[in-house]
C-alpha cells in the first residue's frame, strides 16, 4: 500500500518520515496528491494533516473520487466532538494527534493496511462505552470462531471492560487475559478493541 504524507508543516514532515520506516511520498497540494491518485488505482493509505487542509469537507468529497484511497487523519490537538463529526466518512481509517509517537504511529499505519481502524484514545474509550451501553446483542457466528474462555472475554471487552476488571470478574490473571486476547484477535483477523466490538456487535 503505497503511503502518501500530505501536509505543509515542514516539522511535521520531517517527523514522519523520521517515524517511518516504508518509502514515503510527500504531498503539499491538493491538486499534487490528486495528480498522483488519477495515475494509480491500487490501494493507497493518506496520512493527512487536518491543519493543512483549509476545507476538511471538501478534502473528503475529493478523495470519494477515489475509492482505492484510506485515510489517516491527523491534528495536533485532536477533539472527541470534532472527530465524532467525522465517523462517517467511510474513507476515515484512523484519527489522531499529529505527534504520534513513532513506535505507534507504525503500530497504526499496520493496523489500517490490516484492514482495521485506529483512533484516538479518548475517541476509542467513547466508541467502546457507547456500544457497551446498548442492549447486549452479539454476533454468534463471529463467536463461534472463538472457544467459550474467548467468546466470554470478547463478550466483555465488547461491554467496555478493561483487562484488569475482565481479570477479576473471571478470576485470572492478568498475563492469561491478555493472552486470551492476543488469540482472540489472531482468530477474528482484527488488532484493537475497538474493531473488535464492531465485529461482535450486531
Amino acid at each position: 500500500m503505497t503511503l502518501y504524507l500530505f501536509t505543509t508543516s515542514p516539522s511535521l514532515q520531517k517527523f514522519w518520515k523520521r517515524s517511518i520506516d516504508n518509502q514515503t511520498i510527500i504531498v503539499e497540494e491538493l491538486e499534487t496528491l490528486e495528480n498522483y491518485l488519477k495515475g494509480t488505482t491500487q490501494q493507497v493509505l493518506i496520512l493527512a494533516d487536518e491543519n493543512s487542509c483549509l476545507d476538511i469537507e471538501e478534502f473528503f468529497l475529493k478523495m470519494e473520487l477515489y475509492p482505492f484511497v484510506n485515510i489517516a487523519l491527523f491534528n495536533k490537538k485532536p477533539t472527541l466532538q470534532h472527530a465524532l463529526n467525522l465517523l462517517n466518512k467511510a474513507q476515515l481509517k484512523g484519527y489522531e494527534n499529529s505527534y504520534l509517537a513513532p513506535v505507534n504511529l507504525q503500530q497504526m499505519i499496520a493496523t489500517i493496511q490490516d484492514g482495521n481502524k485506529w483512533f484516538f484514545k479518548e475517541l476509542t474509550l467513547y466508541m467502546v462505552n457507547h456500544y457497551s451501553e446498548r442492549k447486549d446483542s452479539f454476533n454468534k457466528e463471529i463467536l463461534s470462531l472463538l472457544t467459550t474462555r474467548e467468546e466470554q472475554i470478547a463478550i466483555l471487552v465488547a461491554q467496555g471492560l478493561s483487562n484488569k476488571e475482565i481479570a477479576q470478574k473471571l478470576t485470572l490473571s492478568l498475563p492469561t487475559v491478555k493472552v486470551h486476547i492476543k488469540h482472540i484477535f489472531e482468530k477474528l483477523e482484527i488488532s484493537d478493541r475497538v474493531a473488535l466490538v464492531l465485529k461482535v456487535r450486531v
